[in-house]
């Protein structure tokens, strides 16, 4: 994930502005989503851990829509058994 650090103190100030203040292909950009992560469900939820240990508030809001986008990766893939 790129950043401005001339307006962001943090990379993970960073995510938690654009995980809860962009949207659409701005936000896709930014957070470095790709039709591979749809597509691969290991590299997925890779992209989601690093992205999760950045986080400021692990139980806050940018957390919880984090979460909710890695579902909506993973969604196409059926229940472990």
């Amino acid at each position: 994930m790129q950043y401005d650090k001339n307006i962001f103190i943090s990379e993970g100030t960073a995510l938690e502005y654009f995980l809860l203040h962009s949207d659409g292909e701005h936000r896709a950009r930014q957070l470095d989503v790709t039709l591979e992560l749809y597509e691969d469900k290991e590299l997925a939820k890779k992209w989601y851990d690093e992205l999760y240990v950045k986080l400021l508030d692990k139980n806050g809001k940018a957390a919880a829509r984090l979460k909710e986008f890695y579902e909506n990766m993973i969604r196409i893939y059926p229940e472990d058994d």
